[in-house]
């Protein structure tokens, strides 16, 4: 019987070599391509065999960064309404859809690697780090030197929606990955985060130079 077992589930192996889809890979205008696996079912439940369900958690990842990289998004829900109404989450065309809790399991390795970070509260939203805070953070510094808009104060609103900002790649960015990326720059000397004066909201002030 354990015999019979190992073979069944050494029997599930995910197209790996077929996968389109990688975190630097080049996307179609306005689509996103999506990898063979994903329409395989068994991509979609956790696998009873380790190293098939490693080797699948490791192309979710892939897909996950990916997706958001093409879509920008910095923020995913994992609760199961979210889930079955996302198509990062859910295939209807072989009628699968990612459970929480493989989900979270999922995320959690994300997390691990440095990818992901829970967000506060109840564990069913995260971060999603295709571009870490640092990295967004320097691009902001170089944006911001290059564009003649250092030693200047900026609302993280400006920075956001602003005319300025509005062809670049941290336009319309997730307000609080916004703020983490300016912390790392406070961090580094090379900005003052502050709370602006007649309820502008929280403003900023990045440094041509490290203090």
């Amino acid at each position: 019987t354990e015999s019979r077992h190992h073979q069944h589930c050494d029997a599930v192996h995910f197209p790996v070599g077929r996968v389109a889809v990688s975190f630097d890979s080049v996307m179609a205008a306005g689509s996103f391509a999506y990898p063979d696996v994903f329409g395989f079912p068994p991509f979609f439940s956790k696998q009873p065999n380790s190293d098939t369900n490693t080797k699948r958690v490791q192309l979710w990842r892939d897909l996950i960064l990916s997706y958001c990289r093409h879509y920008r998004v910095f923020v995913l829900s994992i609760d199961l309404q979210a889930l079955q109404q996302s198509d990062l989450f859910s295939n209807p065309q072989i009628g699968r859809t990612l459970r929480p809790e493989d989900a979270g399991e999922i995320m959690q390795q994300l997390a691990a690697a440095g990818f992901a970070e829970w967000c506060p509260g109840d564990g069913k939203r995260c971060f999603i780090w295709w571009r870490n805070p640092k990295e967004w953070g320097d691009l902001l510094w170089r944006w911001a030197v290059e564009k003649g808009y250092a030693d200047t104060v900026l609302t993280v609103f400006e920075i956001r929606e602003g005319e300025a900002t509005e062809k670049t790649e941290f336009a319309g960015m997730d307000e609080e990955v916004l703020l983490k990326s300016l912390r790392c720059l406070e961090t580094e000397g090379k900005a003052a985060i502050f709370e602006s004066e007649g309820g502008e909201g929280t403003g900023v002030k990045i440094f041509s130079k490290a203090s």
